[in-house]
């Protein structure tokens, strides 16, 4: 059996962190990622869908430290299901990926500024610490373009 989830989007909001011991740091994140597609009349329409992502330790840690509100950011995990009764008895039920890995996919220091997280914007940096150490020449590449 297998559970694994890849997202790529942008953040909702800054992570929120919460210390459940003195050992156990907990962050939850807000990831929105955005599709478009035709609709039956050929008109462009987005889509965009909201993720809750949950990091534990050294995940929440990082996630600390590195992510700030709008900044497209990687997220592997696995897919988790939770239900709870609220303070008036109702069921409620939540879906939430569990953050094993977490990338910003630009640098910390310039986080983008934006009102619509789910908007591709100009300038992003990603981390190139593998081309730099492959010494092979990547001036040539034709997917230079890509944001990934």
């Amino acid at each position: 059996m297998y559970n694994k989830v890849t997202l790529i989007g942008r953040l909702g909001k800054d992570p929120e962190i919460k210390l459940l011991d003195e050992n156990t740091k907990i962050a939850r994140i807000t990831l929105a990622t955005n599709e478009s597609y035709k609709d039956k009349s050929g008109e462009w329409k987005d889509k965009t869908e909201w993720h809750n992502i949950v990091a534990w330790r050294g995940a929440a840690d990082r996630a600390e430290r590195q992510l700030k509100k709008g900044m497209l950011t990687f997220v592997e995990g696995k897919i988790g299901y939770r239900n709870y009764t609220d303070k008036d008895g109702v069921e409620r039920y939540v879906t939430d990926v569990t953050a094993f890995v977490i990338k910003p996919l630009e640098k910390p220091e310039n986080p983008v500024s934006t009102n619509d997280p789910t908007q591709p914007q100009e300038g992003i940096k990603v981390d190139e610490k593998k081309e730099e150490t492959s010494g092979q020449d990547t001036s040539n590449k034709e997917d230079d373009d890509l944001p990934f």
